[in-house]
């Protein structure tokens, strides 16, 4: 996709989680590479579970963006990464303070035309299924889940705190603090839309699917139910407009990415479709 112009101000920009369940193996660079190039390789990429410098570094040559950042989660061997044609500048990480993976994110800033755009690649908290009563493993890597244990999901997501509104908070604060309006935030919210943690960011930020055909539709492939969830988003906020937004059908884990394009605007700018 393009990068800005002297006439319009655009920004291509895809968030994606690019692990795998747990018991599948690791998606290697090459896999990861083959999917992005398969949907659209954007100006901009917001990666979740990349596994080291060395991993972001090699997507980012890969994928032909001259500039990445990259920080570990707390503890673990992924974390989050932002790859760029545009150079990175005030790179900075969050850290959830009620994540017990030690999950966050990265954000930097950069420059689209005369605009400044922080763009923020994060991952939150998912859920622990209860495997022994609620759900299984199937043969096939997909985790079977009871019809019981999604109801209740869906009631608390809608209607309880949670780590992840908990980590909104967080994340919104710490946006407040780097002092930019014109934000772009993606990741993996491990939440459903209409939750509490998506209702909270709605305050503040436009859903760049919304309103679409896609904002309901599934990005999580491993679960073996009627439905399958969107918890993977592309926020943005004012002096930004988006122009397009769609999920990628292609993946090289258990996720699916999101894809949109903004201009940057005024202050009055509006999502059309």
């Amino acid at each position: 996709m393009r990068k800005g112009t002297g006439e319009r101000n655009m920004v291509s920009v895809m968030t994606f989680n690019t692990g795998d369940l747990s018991g599948h193996p690791r998606p290697s660079t090459e896999a990861i590479v083959a999917a992005i190039e398969a949907v659209s390789v954007p100006d901009v990429l917001l990666l979740q579970e990349i596994y080291g410098e060395k991993q972001a570094g090699a997507l980012a040559r890969a994928l032909g963006r001259d500039h990445f950042v990259f920080s570990f989660y707390t503890g673990q061997r992924n974390g989050v990464a932002i790859l760029s044609v545009y150079p990175l500048e005030n790179p900075d990480t969050l850290y959830f303070e009620d994540s017990p993976l030690g999950y966050g994110a990265i954000a930097a800033d950069i420059r689209v035309e005369r605009q400044v755009v922080t763009v923020v690649s994060c991952h939150m908290d998912s859920v622990f299924w209860d495997l022994e009563n609620h759900s299984r493993v199937l043969t096939d890597g997909q985790v079977k889940v009871s019809l019981d244990a999604a109801i209740d999901f869906v009631k608390t997501e809608l209607v309880e705190e949670s780590s992840r509104s908990r980590a909104v908070r967080e994340l919104t604060d710490w946006l407040d603090r780097r002092g930019n309006p014109r934000v772009i935030v993606g990741g993996d919210f491990n939440t459903i839309p209409f939750s509490r943690a998506v209702r909270a960011m709605g305050e503040r930020f436009k859903d760049s699917l919304w309103p679409s055909l896609h904002y309901l539709t599934g990005t999580y492939r491993r679960l073996s139910f009627p439905v399958s969830p969107r918890i993977d988003y592309l926020f943005h906020g004012p002096g930004l407009t988006c122009m397009s937004s769609r999920i990628g059908r292609h993946s090289a884990g258990d996720h699916y990415p999101v894809l949109a394009e903004f201009e940057a605007t005024d202050f009055s700018g509006v999502c059309p479709r």
